[in-house]
């Protein structure tokens, strides 16, 4: 029931991305985690994610379709690309970012700092385990 729970609010906080712009939850990550990091690998976005590479992998494809990531080369491992948002999708990331921020507000409203961090605490270490069981 928890991380059913869990997977619901996440739903809840990731439709108003889904409705604006037609990008889904990974996608969303994705945005947010190269606007905070700037120039990052995809190996990079998997790690700060948590992702799997083939969902960053596809969220990515479908970004560089929307013009929303602007790709160079990466002069220390010419295996990989450097991404990083274009000016669309800073766009995207400015128009829905506080969207996004009023729903968190209204999903955490009543809920005091101390009781965050316990959920937050929680969180890590449900990921945590979750890392241990696939072997990352």
């Amino acid at each position: 029931q928890g991380i059913g729970l869990i997977h619901e609010i996440l739903f809840l906080k990731t439709t108003t991305h889904q409705q604006d712009h037609d990008i889904a939850p990974a996608e969303w990550r994705c945005l947010v985690i190269l606007n905070l990091d700037g120039q990052m690998t995809a190996a990079d976005i998997v790690l700060a994610s948590s992702m799997d590479k083939v969902t960053v992998s596809r969220a990515i494809s479908k970004m560089r379709q929307n013009g929303w990531v602007k790709e160079s080369a990466n002069i220390n491992d010419r295996r990989s690309k450097l991404l990083e948002l274009s000016d669309d999708g800073k766009a995207v990331l400015l128009e829905l970012l506080p969207k996004t921020l009023e729903v968190e507000r209204q999903l955490l409203d009543g809920i005091d700092d101390d009781q965050l961090a316990v959920f937050y605490d929680t969180i890590a270490k449900i990921t945590a385990n979750k890392a241990r069981m696939s072997g990352r």
